[in-house]
């Protein structure tokens, strides 16, 4: 297995169109903004779909990348929390495959 290059969030946005398409794991700090899950229809049945935004972890006004999730988030997601998604960026954008969460206790 390949393993993924690890780009920070910040740099991805900065350059949509070099990362567009590629499969990235994308490093940042969960967004503080509001989770939003819809219910999609596929060929499997009903899908969870959680959107959620990535930014820099910085309380400044930059960006932040928009995830789409089909999964069930780990227990330790929240809000400013360290996260790093595993996808295909689509410009400002990344389909997530995998997410993971740091126990904070655990690194500092």
């Amino acid at each position: 297995a390949s393993t993924l290059r690890v780009v920070p969030v910040e740099e991805v946005l900065s350059k949509p169109q070099q990362f567009s398409g590629q499969r990235l794991r994308v490093a940042g700090f969960v967004a503080h903004t509001p989770l939003k899950t819809v219910t999609e229809q596929t060929a499997a049945g009903t899908a969870s779909v959680t959107h959620f935004k990535v930014d820099d972890g910085k309380k400044t006004s930059r960006p932040a990348m928009l995830v789409e999730f089909r999964d069930a988030l780990p227990d330790t997601f929240h809000k400013g929390g360290p996260i790093q998604v595993d996808g295909v960026v689509e410009g400002d954008r990344i389909k997530a495959e995998h997410v993971y969460t740091k126990c904070p206790s655990k690194y500092e």
